[in-house]
C-alpha cells in the first residue's frame, strides 16, 4: 500500500488528509520535490497553477518562463500544461491556460534529459513515472519554471559541494548482444520483471538495438529446478551454481556476444563452498570469454544474511567470511576483467550488515524483489555502460549513487535524478523509479468504468490524466463489446497482423497496467485490458484474485516445436500473456493445475482470448492468447471479417 508515501506528498503541497483517490497528487509531488531539494522558499500547494502564478509574483529560487522561451529550457526545469479543455481535445481550440492567465487545470513534469526531452512527473498512471520525446512545441504547454543554476541551492541547511562530472558526452552501447549468466536472481521475477530485462530497457533509451539474452530458449530446458531429468537452462536457472555455470560455458560463448556479464556464487555459498573454489571457476569462464574476444562485466554476490537460519544451507558468520573475501577478490578486477560491479554494496543493509535492504523487496532474505532487480541493473548500468563524462567541474554537485546509504541531502532540481531521499519505502532513486515505472502511487481500490476505446479518453477533474470514469462497474457503452474468437493460430496470418519479425513487432509494443502490474503488449490489443478489468471487477473472486506475476512479448517457437523455427508462439505477437506461473505450471499429463477463477478466465474469453487450462492433453493454465479480429476492437459491434481457419 503506497498511500503512505502519497500523504508525504500531500503533506509537502500543504494539504495533508486528502484522498488520493478523489485529489490528484502531481502538484504535491513537485512541492515533495522541491522541498527535498532544498528550495526553501519554493511556494509549496496542492495545485500546479497556485505555485506557478505566485513564482510569476515573487520571483526567487525559482522563475517563471513563458513558452516564447522554451529553447532554453533546461534539465531541472518544470514544465508546465493545461491539462483538459474539451474543445483543445477536439482540436478546435488552444490551450485555455495562458501565461498571463494561469488558472484552470494543468499538470507539471520535471526535465530530465533535453534531447530528447524526458520528464518526471507525479500522478502519471496513479504513479510517478517517465514521459519520453515529449514535443514541447505543442500548445497545451504555457511556461516552464527555471529553479536556479545547477549547483546553486539558497535557503537550503546543508549543501554537498565536490568536483562532480560534466555533462554525458555520449553513451557506451555494446557493440554486439549481452549474455547475462547466473542463477535465481538473475531468473528474477517472469516477464520484464528480471534485472536483464531492466537493463535491456534502460540500455535502449541510448542505444536502440541493444539486446540482452539470459536463456538459452530452448523449450526442453527450464529456469525452475530441473525435475525428473529435465534439462537446465545454460544461461541461468533456479539454484545454479558457479560450477554448473562453468560447465555451460561453452553454449553461452557460442552465442555470439560482444560482452557478457557473470554474476553467480551465492548457492555455492550457501552449499558452503569455499571463496577460493568459486573463484577459481569464475576465472576460468572470465579467462574463455576473453579469449574469444568478449568484453568480461564480473559482478559480486549479494547479500543473503538471515536465509535459511538453522539449516544447512543457511547463512553463517564463516558464509559471510568467505563472501567477503569472494566479492573482494571480483572487485580488484581479477585478469580477463574489464569492468567489476559491486551489488552487494548497494543492497547491503547499514543497519544490519550482510543482509538485504529492506526496501530491496526480499521475502526469503536472499531473493530480491522488484526494487532490489532495479538496484542491480541501475548498478550494473552505470558501472559498465553508463555515458561517459567530461573532466569533473569544481564545486558542482556530487553524483550520489544509487548505493549511497540512507540520507536526506539537499540538492538543485537539475540533479534530482542523483538525489537520495528517505520515503515510506526506504531509500529511492526518485529518477530511477521513473525510469523503470515503479509505483510509487496508488491502486484505485473502487472499480473504474474502461476508458472509450475508440476514441482518446478526456481527463476528469480529480482523476489523473488518461482516466476516464463512470459509475462504479459500468462500462462505456459501445466501446466492450464481446469479441468472438475467429482467428486460429497461424503463423503467417499473424506476421500479416502484427509484424513479421522481433523488431517489426516491438516497434508496436505499448506498455499497459493490469492487475496493477506493467506489461508490454501489441497496441492492437491494447484497449481490451481495461474492458477485460472491468468484467473481472464485476465477480468477487475475480476482483479478489491478485496477478503477481505477468509476462507477454517473447519472439520465440511454440514450445516443443524448436525444430519447426517457423511455427512461433503467439508470445512472439504480444498478442498472448502468463500469469502466476508459479501457481498455474505448463502440464502434459493432461491435469489442470491452476487457483485462477472461473470468472476471471471467463473475462478473458469474453474479448477473444483462448486459456490454455481448456486445452486438451497439453494443459497450460497461465497463459491467455487473443484469437479475435483486432480490427472490430471497440468498434460498436463485434463483427469480424476474418473466419476462424
Amino acid at each position: 500500500d503506497m498511500k503512505p508515501v502519497v500523504a508525504a506528498y500531500f503533506e509537502a503541497g500543504g494539504c495533508p488528509g486528502s484522498n488520493p483517490t478523489v485529489v490528484p497528487w502531481s502538484a504535491a509531488f513537485i512541492s515533495w520535490v522541491a522541498k527535498q531539494a532544498g528550495i526553501s522558499d519554493f511556494p509549496v500547494n496542492c495545485a500546479h497553477t497556485q505555485y506557478f502564478s505566485k513564482i510569476q509574483k515573487n520571483p526567487g529560487t525559482c522563475t517563471a518562463h513563458p513558452m516564447s522561451e522554451k529553447n532554453s529550457i533546461e534539465v531541472g526545469d518544470i514544465i508546465c500544461a493545461c491539462r483538459h479543455d474539451a474543445q483543445r481535445d477536439a482540436g478546435s481550440a488552444s490551450c485555455s491556460i495562458d501565461y498571463n492567465n494561469v488558472y484552470g487545470l494543468s499538470h507539471c513534469d520535471i526535465v530530465v534529459n533535453k534531447e530528447p526531452l524526458n520528464a518526471i512527473g507525479g500522478n502519471v498512471n496513479n504513479n510517478v513515472d517517465l514521459k519520453k520525446n515529449i514535443d514541447i512545441n505543442d500548445n497545451k504547454y504555457f511556461g516552464f519554471l527555471s529553479c536556479g543554476p545547477q549547483g546553486q541551492l539558497p535557503g537550503a541547511p546543508s549543501t554537498i559541494l565536490a568536483s562532480a562530472p560534466a555533462a554525458p558526452t555520449g553513451p557506451k552501447c555494446p557493440a554486439g548482444s549481452i549474455a547475462i549468466i547466473g542463477d535465481s536472481i538473475t531468473v528474477g521475477l517472469g516477464g520484464r520483471n528480471t534485472y536483464p530485462a531492466m537493463l535491456e530497457d534502460r540500455l535502449k533509451e541510448a542505444c536502440p538495438s541493444a539486446k540482452v539474452q539470459s536463456e538459452d530458449g530452448d523449450a526442453s530446458t527450464t529456469q525452475g529446478i530441473p525435475k525428473g531429468g529435465q534439462l537446465h537452462d545454460k544461461y541461468a536457472y533456479v539454484g545454479k551454481h558457479v560450477t554448473t555455470m562453468k560447465a555451460d560455458f561453452d553454449a553461452v560463448l557460442a552465442g555470439g556476444h560482444s560482452d557478457v556479464i557473470i554474476m553467480g556464487g551465492v548457492n555455492d555459498l550457501s552449499g558452503s563452498a569455499s571463496a577460493q573454489k568459486i573463484q577459481a571457476d569464475l576465472a576460468d569462464m572470465y579467462a574463455r570469454a576473453k579469449a574469444k574476444g568478449l568484453r568480461v562485466v564480473a559482478v559480486t554476490t549479494t547479500p543473503w544474511k538471515g536465509y535459511g537460519t538453522g539449516t544447512s544451507v543457511g547463512w553463517t558468520e564463516k558464509k559471510y567470511d568467505e563472501q567477503q573475501e569472494l566479492n573482494k577478490w571480483i572487485l580488484s578486477k581479477p585478469a580477463s576483467v574489464d569492468v567489476a560491479v559491486d551489488v552487494f554494496a548497494a543492497l547491503d543493509d547499514p543497519q544490519n550488515p550482510g543482509a538485504m535492504r529492506p526496501d530491496a523487496g526480499s521475502v526469503d532474505k536472499i531473493h530480491p524483489g522488484i526494487v532490489g532487480l532495479h538496484v542491480i541493473a541501475d548498478a550494473i548500468f552505470a558501472a559498465a555502460y553508463a555515458q561517459e563524462t567530461a573532466p569533473a567541474v569544481p564545486g558542482a554537485p556530487a553524483v550520489v549513487a544509487p548505493s549511497v546509504k540512507p540520507q536526506c541531502v539537499p540538492a538543485p532540481l537539475s540533479s534530482i535524478y542523483d538525489f537520495i531521499v528517505v520515503s515510506q519505502s526506504g531509500v529511492t532513486n526518485v529518477l530511477g523509479i521513473a525510469r523503470q515505472n515503479l509505483a510509487v502511487g496508488i491502486t484505485r481500490k473502487e472499480p473504474v468504468a474502461p476508458p472509450a476505446l475508440s476514441a482518446q479518453a478526456t481527463p476528469t477533474s480529480g482523476v489523473p490524466s488518461g482516466t476516464t470514469l463512470a459509475a462504479p462497474g459500468q462500462a462505456v457503452s459501445g466501446t466492450c463489446n464481446p469479441i468472438p474468437r475467429t482467428v486460429a493460430f497461424n503463423t503467417e496470418k499473424y506476421k500479416a497482423l502484427y509484424g513479421s519479425s522481433e523488431q517489426s513487432v516491438s516497434s508496436q509494443l505499448e506498455t499497459i497496467t493490469f492487475r496493477g502490474k506493467k506489461v508490454a503488449v501489441h497496441s492492437k490489443i491494447k484497449n481490451l485490458f481495461p474492458c477485460i478489468e472491468a468484467e473481472i471487477e464485476k465477480c468477487p473472486e475475480g476482483k479478489a484474485y491478485e496477478v503477481r506475476m505477468i509476462g507477454a512479448f517473447k519472439w520465440r517457437p511454440i514450445k516443443g516445436k524448436e525444430n519447426e523455427p517457423e511455427r512461433l508462439s503467439m508470445h512472439s505477437f504480444a498478442t498472448a500473456i502468463d500469469i502466476n506461473w508459479d501457481a498455474n505450471p505448463l502440464r502434459d499429463d493432461g491435469i489442470l493445475q491452476t487457483d485462477i477463477p472461473k470468472c476471471f478466465v471467463d473475462a478473458f474469453k469474453k474479448f477473444g482470448f483462448s486459456w490454455g487450462g481448456n486445452w486438451g492433453s497439453r494443459k497450460d493454465a497461465m497463459h491467455f492468447e487473443f484469437h479475435g479480429d483486432p480490427a472490430v476492437i471497440g468498434a460498436p459491434t463485434a463483427a469480424s471479417k476474418l473466419v476462424y481457419t
